[in-house]
């Protein structure tokens, strides 16, 4: 069976970006690219700050879509997708970015990213 695909995604969760008062966390994300390679993001994708138990869901993403619809990429070279989050604490001085899936064998996470003053981060996965 072959995937249902969507090319352009738009995915915005304007609430959750209106209530974040500590501003936003944009990641810039960049894949390896084999051919007939698909992506998708879940919707229970998290950033966790390192010093709370609290999570911080994803409120938008961009160029690549919301499970169950995949985004089909180029046959070589890196393709590219930016997942916006609410803003982390004050205190918060690393975090955790996490896709937690149930029922899916590789979800991806990336443990530790150190913060910066921009909240703005560059990871390959």
């Amino acid at each position: 069976m072959i995937p249902e695909v969507e090319s352009k995604p738009i995915v915005l969760d304007r609430e959750l970006l209106q209530i974040a008062p500590d501003g936003q966390v944009t990641i810039h994300c960049h894949i390896s690219c084999s051919p007939g390679l698909l992506v998708r993001i879940w919707k229970t994708t998290y950033i966790y700050p390192n010093n709370s138990s609290n999570r911080i869901p994803l409120a938008h993403a961009e160029n690549i879509s919301i499970a169950p619809i995949w985004t089909p990429t180029p046959d070589s070279g890196l393709f590219g997708f930016t997942l916006i989050f609410g803003g982390l604490p004050r205190d918060c001085t690393s975090f955790d970015l996490i896709e937690e899936i149930k029922n899916d064998s590789f979800p991806f996470s990336v443990y530790g990213i150190e913060r910066t003053k921009t909240d703005v981060y560059k990871i390959w996965i």
